[in-house]
């Protein structure tokens, strides 16, 4: 084999990572193949130059391990959330398998042929989805799409470096591309300020943000759901101040200012914002009645 010009198909993939270890000899790393209840066989086919030679190569149905999911689907950048990966196939010691999210380990705890448990690594960067990688050693990787999300959620002390969440009165600054999920009630914290990073509204549960400043600045970006996908709990950002409150230059006191940065915000559809009476509503009466039902 000529090091310098051979490659590897297998059924019209490239195989990757070729490593050629004498004239007689290479290794490379099997491309995926669609997950199949039955052998797939095809061809692998090596090229040196303009030379090619081909034989049968069969993905052997009992011997692909598959991924069917994963649980939960996100957890911190200061890893050690407890992720379970159901499938099948899968090795039945520790020692046959290994589970990577965008390059960070996960340790294995325990592993059967349908389920594996595992431990996640920190990543110390911002969020990022991953595919959850689960190789078999000799055995190649198993099949699936399985996304795992690394966030920072507000709640975890991870985002703070391990400290735990602001506290009423501090000064919070999210900044340096930094992405946060929003997923709890604030005290009333000094000011927020969003600087050339992220704060994203979970939409998993009920969120309050209470706060006497926000502001949001230099490419920062507070969104509360998309256009595409609308915040569908209840998200509550509510300003304090008093007659004395500082006034900042430009913003003013008790305000939610953005200033070259993004305030995204998009909640669940009201299908009807009023009504018509069915009656008349006299003075001190405690109920209304209308023509239509309202949201």
């Amino acid at each position: 084999f000529n090091t310098s010009s051979v490659s590897v198909t297998i059924c019209n993939q490239a195989c990757q990572s070729v490593s050629v270890i004498s004239n007689t000899q290479l290794t490379c790393v099997t491309p995926s193949a669609s997950a199949s209840s039955t052998d797939r066989t095809c061809s692998l086919t090596v090229t040196v130059g303009s030379l090619s030679q081909s034989v049968s190569y069969i993905y052997q149905a009992n011997l692909t391990a598959t991924i069917t999911s994963i649980s939960p689907t996100r957890g911190g950048t200061g890893g050690g959330t407890t992720l379970t990966i159901t499938g099948t196939n899968f090795p039945t010691s520790i020692g046959g398998v290994t589970v990577s999210i965008t390059d960070v380990q996960c340790s294995v705890q325990t592993v059967s042929s349908t389920s594996i448990i595992c431990l996640t690594g920190s990543y110390n960067q911002t969020t990022i989805q991953a595919s959850v990688i689960v190789s078999l050693g000799n055995g190649g990787n198993a099949v699936g799409s399985a996304q795992f999300q690394y966030i920072d959620l507000w709640s975890s002390p991870w985002t703070w470096g391990g400290n735990s969440p602001p506290e009423e009165g501090t000064i919070v600054s999210i900044d340096s591309g930094k992405t946060v999920y929003f997923d709890t009630t604030t005290p009333i914290l000094k000011a927020l300020i969003i600087d050339n990073a992220s704060l994203i509204f979970d939409d998993n549960q009920d969120v309050a943000l209470n706060a006497e400043y926000i502001l949001v600045v230099n490419g920062g970006r507070l969104q509360v759901g998309t256009e595409t996908n609308p915040f569908q709990h209840k998200g509550i950002i509510t300003m304090y101040g008093h007659l004395r409150s500082i006034e900042l230059p430009i913003f003013g006191a008790k305000v939610l200012a953005v200033r070259d940065g993004i305030l995204d915000m998009h909640g669940g559809e009201v299908i009807r914002t009023w009504g018509r009476l069915a009656s008349t509503a006299t003075a001190g009466s405690t109920q209304i009645t209308l023509l239509q039902n309202v949201d």
